[in-house]
């Protein structure tokens, strides 16, 4: 499933950025390290260009992408990583 959720994203990365005001989206958890399920989400980090920032994009950009995957999307901004898990997180991220 990993290399199916990466080409999807990078097909629509364009659309992605001047839609959504979207700088960097990398793919990690189960996805990333190929230990997904059928039940499994799939989990994005981001962070927004400059002056982007807006509830309404993240809102937006989950719709959007649950819509292209039929799955469930977990965002989390780059900013906002736990930092319990940040390490795990940064080191399995996969860039788009």
């Amino acid at each position: 499933m990993r290399d199916h959720v990466l080409s999807l994203l990078a097909e629509h990365i364009q659309e992605i950025r001047t839609r959504f005001g979207i700088d960097t989206l990398q793919l990690f958890g189960s996805v990333s390290r190929g230990e997904d399920t059928p039940l499994s989400d799939i989990d994005l980090l981001y962070t927004f260009q400059p002056g982007a920032l807006s509830l309404e994009h993240v809102a937006g950009l989950e719709d959007y992408l649950e819509d292209l995957f039929e799955r469930r999307v977990d965002l989390v901004s780059r900013k906002w990583i736990n930092p319990y898990f940040r390490d795990t997180v940064l080191r399995e991220a996969i860039s788009v």
